[in-house]
């Protein structure tokens, strides 16, 4: 975990209230170990973990302090020192305090009705922290909005996990980087250059490790280097089984693969598996393949990394104005132009050839053309499953 600082953050007067808080909540974590939690209940009127014996008024505010395990008492002090501080400088030592105590009167009732759903019962700081929940909801990015919210509470920190680290390199004896003379059968290798505009486009923190030639040694090194430094490691090209494709052999001998091929045009030749503890993805070698590949494959499990538990791309539904010509068997993701006809409704056209080298398709495209793996194609006027880039790429 590293911090987020926020410009900006000012110092606090002493919370003399939060303070009295917590040590009140040390007090009854120290209660707790010394009786164990169902003696306290017991003293306090309170009910044994899901059992209700009786209906004192009293027992909703005292088990917002005292129901629940030891944890439950850490996680209320983690929360007042994380914002009571802040809370009280903004509120005020009165109604901060009248603010923490309906908090705990309303953490009692929760408690009292709902005594069998034991994740509902988080207690009076936990309801404190519950009302800045928006702010502070693990699983998402933080966007500008949300730090400049918790910028305007005064805080100055905020926990996040950090950026996956990411290792890439392409593989074979025919690529030249740019400023490389060619020679007869040699090409530019645009995809690593892809792969650095699509991992800064994501926010990921990456090493380009370069071309590595057709050398199994060389590449058993490069493939341990990239491992040891990054969460993820990805290659381009020599991911298919060939006379003088070493990629196999060596992942077979220092990792694992998990598959070799999969059902989707362009991307046939994707494969993916484990290299120690980093994940690996072999993507094609072809231009538009490496782009169609990452943004199915890679970029989703980056998000994962990332924290973003509930991800998804956008797909919407579009009439297309061309006819979409496609075998049964395989996934199709055709680039398409997506826009608006004059009454509002999205279509979606095509961009011309589509095929795998042809990364001009890519650079004209606004969306994916998605035709499912038992589908012939599609008429003119049909509607189609669009992925648009806004928010992809």
């Amino acid at each position: 975990m590293q911090p987020t600082t926020v410009a900006g953050a000012t110092t606090i007067a002493k919370p003399y209230v939060t303070y009295t808080l917590i040590v009140i909540n040390l007090l009854v974590f120290a209660y707790q170990y010394s009786v164990g939690i169902n003696a306290v209940a017991e003293r306090w009127g309170m009910w044994p973990v899901g059992i209700v014996t009786g209906d004192e008024w009293y027992r909703l505010l005292t088990s917002a302090f005292l129901h629940g395990s030891f944890l439950h008492i850490a996680f209320n002090m983690y929360v007042l020192f994380a914002l009571g501080p802040t809370l009280e400088r903004i509120l005020g030592h009165v109604r901060f305090t009248a603010l923490y105590l309906l908090s705990a009167l309303g953490g009692g009732v929760v408690s009292y009705f709902f005594s069998d759903i034991t994740t509902v019962s988080v207690g009076a700081s936990g309801a404190i922290f519950g009302l800045m929940g928006a702010l502070v909801v693990a699983g998402r990015r933080l966007l500008p909005g949300d730090i400049g919210m918790v910028a305007s509470l005064g805080i100055g920190e905020l926990p996040v996990l950090r950026r996956p680290r990411v290792a890439f390199f392409s593989n074979g004896d025919e690529l030249r980087s740019i400023g490389q003379p060619l020679e007869l059968g040699d090409v530019y290798d645009s995809n690593r250059y892809t792969l650095n505009g699509m991992l800064r486009r994501a926010g990921m923190a990456f090493n380009d490790l370069g071309v590595v030639r057709d050398d199994r040694e060389q590449i058993k090194k490069t493939f341990l280097k990239a491992a040891d430094m990054a969460d993820v490691v990805i290659t381009s090209a020599g991911a298919s089984v060939g006379d003088a494709d070493y990629v196999k052999d060596v992942l077979d001998e220092i990792g694992e693969v998990n598959f070799w091929k999969i059902a989707m045009k362009p991307g046939r030749p994707l494969s993916f598996g484990k290299i120690g503890d980093s994940l690996f993805f072999g993507l094609p070698g072809n231009p538009v393949s490496v782009m169609v590949t990452f943004y199915q494959f890679v970029l989703p499990a980056l998000r994962r990394l990332s924290g973003e538990a509930s991800w998804q791309p956008l797909r919407l539904q579009a009439r297309t104005l061309d006819r979409l010509k496609k075998q049964r068997g395989r996934t199709e993701f055709q680039r398409g132009v997506l826009s608006q006809d004059e009454t509002g409704a999205l279509v979606v056209s095509t961009t011309g050839e589509q095929g795998s080298g042809i990364l001009s398709s890519m650079s004209q495209a606004n969306c994916f053309v998605i035709l499912p793996i038992d589908s012939a194609g599609a008429q003119l006027g049909e509607v189609v499953e669009v992925e648009p880039f806004l928010g992809l790429v």
